[in-house]
C-alpha cells in the first residue's frame, strides 16, 4: 500500500515551531525578495488570503488582522524537511520524496498512526497521511485526512463527491474540459469508458483513472541527475560596477555548484547571464569545482560587461549534467575531497562560513530580507535559548 506523508502548512509551521506564541496565528510567508506571499497558515487562509499575493497589496490587511509576516528562510526549512524524513526513514521505511514538505512510502494500515506520532513527537511539525492502493489514490486520501484527524484510508465511497478539479495531476484547465463533458466528481470520471478516456484525454487521462480504480501505473520516481541548474537574483539596486557584479556571479557558481555535489553530479557547459545578455561556454572536463567554474564564469562575465550600463538582475546556469561516476580521468583528483571539505564545514558550522573571496564580503547586492527569522537549527549563533 502506498502512503503519502504530507506536512501540514509547512513553510508556516516551520515558523511557527520556534515562536510557539504564534500557534493558531495567522502567519505568511514570501518568496525571494519578500514579493509575494508563497505559504499560508490556516488561520491566514481562513481570512481568504489568496497565494501568490503581491505583499505591497495586502500590507493594510496582514497589518490590519494582525498577520505575522516572515520572509522566506529555505535553509531552516530544508533542515526542518531533512529532519522529517529521517524520522519516517527511522521507521524502516523506503522514501520517495515528492517535494520539501511530502514524500511517498510503502506502509501498513498500521504503522500510519505510529509515522504521524514519531514526526510530531521528534520534530513538532504536524503530518497528514493518506493512504490508498496507488499513489493517485494515496494522494486523494491526504487530502481527505486533514479533514479526518490526519490519517485517512482510501475508500471507494471517496469517488463520489471528491471534486475532478481536486484529482491529482487533472489541474484547472483540464477541469474545466472534464465539466464541459458532464465530469464533476472522480466517480464520474471512473465510470467513463476507456476509450473515451483515451480519445479525449490521451494516455496520461486514462492513466490518472486507472489509478482512480487502484491499478497502480505510475513507476518509482527514481532520482536522476537535472538538466540544468541555474542560480539567479534580482539586486536590491541596480549594480553598474563590475567588482560587484563579479562578486555576486561568483555567488550564483558557488551556490549552483553546491547543488551540483549535493545530486553528485558535474556540469559540463556554463551559462553566465544577466537581463542585458548572456554568454556560455564548454568547460574542458565536467565539474563540480568551484575554481574552475569561477574561473570560467569571470572569463563570461568581462565577455558580456558593458561600462556605464546598469543591470538589475544576474545569474548562472549549469548544464550538459552527468553523474559524478562519469568523471574524466583527466580531472584533477584532488577536487573532490577539498570541496567535500568545504562543504561538510558550511553544512556543520553554518552555511558560507567558509567562502571564497571572489564572492564578496559585503554582498550590497542582496536585497535585504526584512522579515527574516534565524537559522535555528544550522547557526550555533541563532540557536534557541531556554531561560
Amino acid at each position: 500500500m502506498y502512503a503519502l506523508i504530507d506536512c501540514n502548512n509547512f513553510f508556516a509551521s516551520c515558523e511557527e515551531l520556534f515562536k510557539p506564541q504564534l500557534k493558531g496565528k495567522p502567519i505568511v510567508v514570501l518568496s525571494n525578495n519578500d514579493g509575494c506571499i508563497i505559504a499560508r497558515s490556516k488561520a491566514a487562509k481562513d481570512l481568504g488570503i489568496p497565494m501568490g499575493a503581491p505583499l505591497f497589496e495586502y500590507d493594510r490587511f496582514l497589518k490590519k488582522h494582525g498577520v505575522e509576516i516572515f520572509s522566506s528562510n529555505f535553509e531552516l526549512y530544508s533542515d526542518m524537511s531533512r529532519r522529517v524524513m529521517a524520522s519516517i526513514e527511522s521507521l524502516g521505511l523506503e522514501l520517495e520524496p515528492y517535494s520539501i514538505d511530502e514524500t511517498f512510502a510503502h506502509v501498513t494500515e498500521d504503522c500510519s498512526r505510529l509515522i504521524k506520532e514519531r514526526v510530531e513527537r521528534w520534530t513538532g511539525i504536524s503530518v497528514g497521511v493518506g493512504m490508498g492502493l496507488t499513489k493517485t489514490q494515496a494522494k486523494l486520501a491526504n487530502k481527505l485526512a486533514k479533514r479526518a484527524g490526519g490519517i485517512w484510508r482510501f475508500q471507494e465511497s471517496d469517488l463520489d463527491h471528491f471534486p475532478i478539479e481536486d484529482v491529482w495531476g487533472v489541474g484547472k484547465k483540464h477541469s474545466l474540459k472534464l465539466k464541459s463533458y458532464g465530469i464533476f466528481t472522480a466517480r464520474d470520471w471512473v465510470l467513463k469508458d476507456d476509450q473515451w478516456i483515451k480519445k479525449h484525454f490521451s494516455v496520461v487521462g486514462l492513466r490518472t483513472v486507472m489509478e482512480l480504480r487502484g491499478i497502480a501505473c505510475l513507476k518509482e520516481d527514481l532520482p536522476s541527475p537535472k538538466k540544468g541548474i541555474v542560480a539567479s537574483r534580482s539586486f536590491a539596486v541596480a549594480i553598474s560596477d563590475k567588482q560587484m557584479l563579479s562578486e555576486a556571479i561568483m555567488s550564483f557558481v558557488a551556490r549552483a555548484a553546491r547543488k551540483l555535489r549535493k545530486d553528485r553530479s558535474r556540469a559540463g557547459y556554463l551559462t553566465v547571464f544577466t537581463d542585458v545578455g548572456s554568454a556560455g561556454c564548454n568547460l574542458p572536463v565536467a565539474s563540480d569545482f568551484n575554481p574552475l567554474l569561477m574561473a570560467n564564469a569571470r572569463r563570461l562575465l568581462h565577455q558580456i560587461y558593458r561600462e556605464g550600463m546598469k543591470y538589475k538582475r544576474a545569474g548562472v546556469m549549469l548544464c550538459d549534467i552527468t553523474a559524478d561516476q562519469q568523471f574524466d580521468l583527466l580531472a584533477p583528483s584532488q577536487e573532490s575531497p577539498l570541496m567535500g571539505l568545504l562543504d561538510g564545514i558550511n553544512r556543520r558550522h553554518g552555511k558560507e562560513i567558509l567562502f571564497y573571496a571572489s564572492q564578496g564580503v559585503s554582498k550590497n547586492w542582496q536585497i535585504p530580507l526584512k522579515y527574516k527569522s534565524p537559522r535555528y537549527t544550522t547557526h550555533w549563533q541563532d540557536i534557541p535559548r531556554v531561560c
